[in-house]
């Protein structure tokens, strides 16, 4: 999966196992080439990108720190 899943199959864990420390996932239902052309798109990267440098500047945002 596009999250890099590590459960095995009839795993009885409901969280996800990833080796990527996600922040936030965003699913999305369009092909790749569709998605630029949907306004909520559009709306909803500006809105994380605007976010993240605001976060950061204000140093809110945790730091990653690898295992």
């Amino acid at each position: 999966s596009a999250l890099g899943d590590e459960r095995l199959k009839g795993s009885l864990s409901k969280r996800l196992i990833s080796p990527i420390q996600w922040s936030q996932v965003l699913f999305l239902f369009s092909d790749h080439l569709d998605l630029t052309k949907h306004p909520a798109f559009t709306d909803n990267l500006l809105y994380f990108l605007l976010e993240s440098q605001k976060e950061d500047f204000m140093g809110t945002q945790p730091e990653y720190s690898p295992d």
